[in-house]
């Protein structure tokens, strides 16, 4: 069955796709994986920021007490996006009743109040909270912060690897495309070499060179080549040893022939002219038929090769 050229394709379109689906396979892979990475790391870090905050605070109210102290410290980290919830010495909440205070019970945070500092997060309304509290002089005090409103640290780090797998993946398909036209170009030049002998030239060799699949077609149209040469020398050396045979009997054919003609041989002579073009004439007729025959076996011998590559 034929197929169309534009099904087929070209080999250097097939090498640019298979590297550019490999690239698109290995460039998704690397993004989950780094975004996952990303996120984690995102997290820890912002959780280390957020204990170190917390113990920088737990200095400074125990240098500040009061109130005050601590309007001015909740007015500082509510610029950073932090929320601070007041802990009670017998572990109830003294502010906040939103999703910050929701963070610090589901934490069990209050345990701070007992002089053990907490570490931990909770998840409230589709949003992830961190929470860090410390114990104080009146209590405890808990900083809670959202893994969304924390420096766009993870976001910026996510775009840039982005941006670096979608480099990945066009230097991948520029790649694709060299290497797709380098490893085609021994093929077009078989190709052309084959399309050279097809229209007779049998002086043309095509260098072996490539890859070992495409040096073993070169060097097999090369053999054929040597092949078709060594089979047309063979033809023209017959042709030639035929023509020289059939010439010799054509030329006592004619020739007695023409003495017959023009009464050259009479009387006696006349049968032995006779018996001598016969003689001819027989070796003439034995010449077509071993022709012939040789024309059949040969037309056998086609047969049987398509018959057996089909």
């Amino acid at each position: 069955m034929n197929v169309p050229a534009w099904a087929r394709g070209s080999l250097a379109t097939r090498i640019a796709a298979a590297c550019l689906l490999v690239a698109a396979v290995a460039v998704a892979a690397a993004a989950i994986v780094s975004f996952r990475l990303v996120g984690l790391t995102a997290r820890n870090v912002t959780q280390d920021m957020l204990a170190q905050q917390a113990d920088v605070v737990a200095a400074q109210l125990a240098d500040a007490p009061g109130t005050v102290g601590v309007r001015r410290v909740a007015d500082v980290l509510r610029g950073q996006g932090i929320e601070i919830v007041l802990i009670g010495p017998r572990g109830g909440q003294l502010g906040g009743a939103g999703p910050a205070a929701a963070a610090v019970a589901r934490t069990g945070a209050t345990a701070a109040a007992d002089g053990t500092p907490v570490s931990g997060e909770a998840s409230v309304g589709g949003t992830t909270w961190l929470v860090e509290a410390r114990p104080a002089r009146t209590g405890a005090f808990a900083l809670v912060q959202a893994v969304d409103a924390a420096p766009g640290v993870a976001q910026q780090l996510r775009r840039n690897i982005g941006f670096a797998l979608l480099a990945g993946g066009g230097a991948a398909l520029v790649v694709g495309v060299l290497a797709g036209r380098l490893l085609a170009r021994p093929l077009r030049r078989t190709a052309a070499g084959a399309r050279a002998l097809r229209t007779g030239r049998r002086d043309l060799r095509i260098p072996v060179a490539g890859p070992s699949e495409m040096a073993d077609v070169a060097g097999a149209v090369n053999e054929l080549a040597d092949a078709l040469e060594r089979s047309e020398g063979r033809q023209r050396r017959f042709l030639l040893s035929i023509s020289h045979e059939l010439r010799t009997p054509l030329t006592a054919v004619t020739g007695f022939a023409e003495s017959l003609a023009d009464r050259v041989v009479t009387g006696d002579e006349v049968p032995e002219v006779g018996r001598t073009v016969l003689r001819e004439a027989h070796r003439l007729n034995r010449l077509v038929d071993d022709l012939l025959e040789l024309a059949r076996l040969e037309a056998d011998a086609s047969g049987s090769t398509s018959s057996r590559s089909t």
